[in-house]
């Protein structure tokens, strides 16, 4: 008969038990959060520590965003995910509306030359064209290398925020066609052959110049549903570079060992394997393009979700969010999130008695949509946190998708209480981001005339905001630009399941002006004014 091990209390240590004692005595939603901690941290005594010494908090409470507490879960699937999920689905904590409202991330603010030298040099807009320019012309010297094909990808990347379209996706298919002319997306056993014949330096630039350029087609073609990005087929099967290929047989390449503890260099290896699940769920983002039958969807979308979740779990340390992580983490948290709006998205907004259930979730409330709540929550958080916490979120565009996807989930429910609010979070998000990146006026206005079409937001509010937004602009930003500027991505996330062109950022914000003057009519008509 197998023994039976019993443990001694005494053994377990102080701060255990006194974790364990408060953990009893705390009310439910403040007992669960203390336990979603110690599942992240894993040590009662670094728990306790926090208890004691909370940065985080203390920290959004100086900034007058007092977070009152961790908000309890809205319904048993949020409960379920913060339980078994915790990497994914931190316990939330609760940011006073009003606290937020008066907040500076609720207007417009003009940056001090300090805020400049900082983030990036105010003068340097007047020469960005040049080194567009300048970029081209070497970019041209040399073709089908794994340098040309990583040329390609920074030009492309370069430009997403200039509202140059054409030129986005110019460079992201040339990326793509150089890869398969050098034999990056060449069958397991060519591209096998190949690399065992290759020196370990050109293996290297091989295998990142194959997956840097699988990862941004992904993200072109699906996080910004970019009409004519052309999405790969398939992963490269060539390595991950950063992950153990031993078992590939190729000698003198990270043979057998782990990507080492910077988190740097963790960031690329976990982004190759989100951009493969998402490719993988290609048919939610074009439903039109061959998706499987209807009476399969909602099990790949779940498989999908868990999935995510999995990767999630899968996360090393450096990369979990916490007090003084580096801003990538949370932009990666910031995509995580979205990437399960995403999944979800179709197959919400059906009456409560006929959403389809979960069906690998014990939650009795197992749904698309409450799973789709639950990442909103955690959305709200993420992105107050990273524009209170990182001055990145000023100049860098990458993280605007959580922008764009947390105010259509407010556009969506405007039964939410705390909808408007959120929704100009993400407003002033885009008008920091206005200053180096012309797009965003773009976007602000598309958003904008959702709002006027779906809520009850005044014409002259929204062009308040719009006004913000384009005083907030560099001088020079406009520059250079020889072609009109397009943008022709898709801004009303739910309009592109069904009407992608009338769902683009361009023509959302050509339809403003008509829209905001057209219900300030109507408001004066109303009061009589």
């Amino acid at each position: 008969m197998p023994s039976c091990i019993y443990i001694d209390k005494a053994k377990v240590g102080p701060e255990a038990m006194e974790l364990l004692e408060l953990l009893k005595s705390l009310p439910i939603n403040e007992a669960f959060a203390l336990l979603g901690t110690l599942r992240e941290e894993g040590d009662p005594a670094t728990v306790l520590s926090g208890l004691k010494d909370d940065t985080l908090e203390d920290h959004m409470v100086s900034s007058g965003l007092d977070t009152q507490g961790p908000i309890p879960p809205r319904s048993m699937l949020e409960l379920e995910l913060m339980a078994n999920n915790s990497k994914a689905y931190h316990a939330l904590r609760r940011i006073s509306p009003a606290a937020l409202a008066k907040s500076d991330l609720l207007r417009q603010i003009r940056p001090s030359m300090h805020d400049y030298h900082i983030a990036f040099d105010k003068d340097a807009m007047q020469f960005a064209n040049d080194f567009f320019k300048e970029a081209e012309e070497l970019w041209k010297e040399e073709q089908d290398s794994c340098t040309a094909v990583a040329g390609a990808i920074l030009l492309s990347l370069s430009l997403i925020g200039n509202s140059r379209d054409h030129a986005v996706l110019s460079y992201a298919q040339k990326a793509m066609q150089m890869s398969r002319n050098l034999g990056l997306f060449n069958a397991a056993d060519a591209a096998t052959s190949k690399a065992k014949e290759m020196p370990e330096e050109d293996m290297i630039s091989s295998c990142y110049a194959a997956w840097g350029t699988f990862n941004w087609n992904v993200l072109v073609s699906f996080f910004y549903r970019q009409p004519g990005a052309e999405s790969p087929s398939l992963a490269p099967t060539l390595p991950i570079p950063g992950e153990t290929i031993l078992e590939r047989g190729i000698e003198g390449i990270l043979e057998g060992k782990s990507v080492d503890e910077d988190p740097q260099k963790m960031i690329f290896p976990m982004l190759c394997r989100f951009w493969q699940i998402i490719r993988g769920a290609g048919w939610i983002y074009t439903p039109a393009e061959g998706g499987p039958p209807k009476v399969f969807r909602m099990a790949l979308a779940e498989h999908t979700f868990r999935e995510l979740i999995a990767w999630a779990e899968s996360l090393p340390s450096p990369l979990l969010r916490a007090e003084g992580r580096s801003h990538h983490v949370t932009v990666i948290h910031i995509w995580l999130h979205c990437a399960i709006l995403d999944v979800f998205r179709p197959f919400t907004g059906k009456p409560e008695g006929e959403r389809p259930r979960l069906t690998t979730f014990l939650a009795r409330d197992s749904s698309p949509d409450a799973a789709y709540a639950a990442s909103v929550g955690q959305l709200k958080n993420l992105i107050v946190e990273y524009r209170s916490n990182y001055v990145a979120s000023t100049y860098s565009i990458l993280w605007h998708t959580g922008l764009l996807y947390l105010a259509n989930a407010m556009l969506k429910d405007t039964n939410d209480p705390e909808w408007r609010v959120y929704l100009l979070l993400c407003l002033y998000g885009y008008e920091n981001l206005s200053r180096p990146y012309l797009i965003s006026e773009v976007i602000a206005q598309g958003l904008l005339s959702m709002s006027l079409k779906g809520t009850d937001m005044a014409g002259s509010e929204a062009q308040k905001i719009i006004n913000e937004v384009k005083e907030g602009r560099l001088e020079g930003t406009e520059q250079g630009h020889d072609d009109e500027p397009r943008a022709t991505f898709m801004v009303d996330l739910d309009l592109a399941l069904k009407k992608p062109e009338e769902a683009s950022a361009e023509n959302l914000a050509a339809e403003f002006d008509n829209l905001a003057l057209f219900q300030e009519f109507l408001n004066e008509e109303e009061t009589g004014v």
